[in-house]
C-alpha cells in the first residue's frame, strides 16, 4: 500500500540560549514548513528528500567575540498528528538534517548539541540555513513537529 504525504510540517520554536555578554541573537525564524507531494517520491526506492533553502534566518551582533551557533532537538523522535484514521509513525529526528546555506553536507539533527556555524565579531552577521526533510513512504502521512534549540556560545 502506497502512503503518500500531504504535507510535513515541522514546528521549530526558538527557546531561550545561553547569552554572553558581547554576542546576542538579533533575529531568527520561529516556523518551518515542508511539504512532501507526491512527486517528490522515487516510487522505485520508496524514499523522497525535500530541500528548504534558507528555511531558517538568524543575524547575530558580536562585538569582541568569535561564537558557534549549536543545535539540538528536545525529543529523539518527531512528535506526529497523523491525518484522520491514519496510524502514527515514530519518526527519528534523524531524518532532519540542517546546514549552513552555501556549504555542501548536512548535518543531521539529535538530542545532543552540534555546531552548525562559527563566526567571528561583527554587527548583523546573517546566518542561514537549509532544511532537509528524509522520509520515505513507510511513513504515516500528516504532521510531523520538533521542537529545536539554538544556543550561541563564546569558545
Amino acid at each position: 500500500m502506497f502512503r503518500f504525504f500531504a504535507a510535513a510540517v515541522l514546528a521549530v520554536s526558538f527557546l531561550p540560549a545561553i547569552w554572553s555578554q558581547s554576542v546576542n541573537i538579533q533575529t531568527i525564524t520561529s516556523t518551518v514548513t515542508l511539504s512532501v507531494p507526491a512527486s517528490a517520491f522515487n516510487l522505485a526506492t520508496g524514499i523522497a528528500s525535500v530541500t528548504s533553502a534558507t528555511a531558517i534566518h538568524a543575524a547575530l551582533t558580536s562585538t569582541k567575540k568569535s561564537w558557534n551557533f549549536t543545535v539540538h532537538a528536545t525529543t529523539s523522535t518527531f512528535s506526529h498528528t497523523p491525518v484522520s484514521g491514519g496510524p502514527t509513525t515514530s519518526k527519528s529526528v534523524s531524518a532532519l538534517l540542517i546546514r549552513k546555506t552555501g556549504t555542501s553536507s548536512f548535518i543531521p539533527i539529535s538530542t545532543g548539541d552540534a555546531v552548525i556555524a562559527s563566526g567571528a565579531s561583527g554587527s548583523g552577521i546573517p546566518v542561514d540555513f537549509d532544511l532537509r526533510f528524509d522520509t520515505s513512504l513507510s511513513d504515516s502521512p500528516g504532521q510531523y513537529s520538533v521542537t529545536l534549540v539554538f544556543t550561541v556560545v563564546t569558545p
